[in-house]
């Protein structure tokens, strides 16, 4: 099952939004990969070298401004990683004013902070653990020899 990516420079932003929602990102470790801290720093790294492998992952989710004076580079590594993987690339940040969706190459969508670390955050990990679960025991049936109706 492919995953999600969240990278997040700044842990303290998302405490704060996630004590104001009441979300544990935790209960979705199975499916999300939340990186802050140690694992962040692991990710800006390999991103930085080129030796980053983001194969696991079909969504990938950053603050705009996660990579600090590097960000103009890691943004456009990750758009052009997303683009010829064909993978749905994430980016919010407070100073996003309107959200914003566009799939003429690859799935790009801007998003403000408050909004994504919002119910919806929630919403999207519930939705996508259901379909990878329904997609998980469709093989299951399949795999003792039941059929799709």
């Amino acid at each position: 099952m492919k995953k999600i990516l969240l990278i997040e420079d700044r842990k303290e932003r998302q405490q704060l939004f996630i004590n104001e929602t009441d979300i544990d990102l935790n209960k979705y470790k199975d499916i999300l990969d939340n990186a802050i801290d140690e694992k962040y720093d692991e990710i800006f790294y390999k991103l930085k070298a080129n030796t980053f492998d983001f194969e696991n992952y079909s969504t990938i989710i950053s603050h705009k401004s996660a990579f600090d004076k590097d960000n103009s580079a890691m943004i456009e590594k990750l758009k052009d990683y997303c683009k010829t993987r064909k993978k749905t690339l994430v980016f919010f940040s407070g100073g996003i004013d309107e959200n914003y969706y566009n799939r003429s190459e690859y799935e790009l969508i801007l998003i403000n902070s408050k909004t994504f670390y919002s119910q919806n955050i929630k919403l999207f990990l519930e939705v996508w653990y259901l379909f990878f679960l329904n997609r998980f025991l469709q093989r299951v049936f399949e795999s003792f020899g039941f059929v799709h109706l």
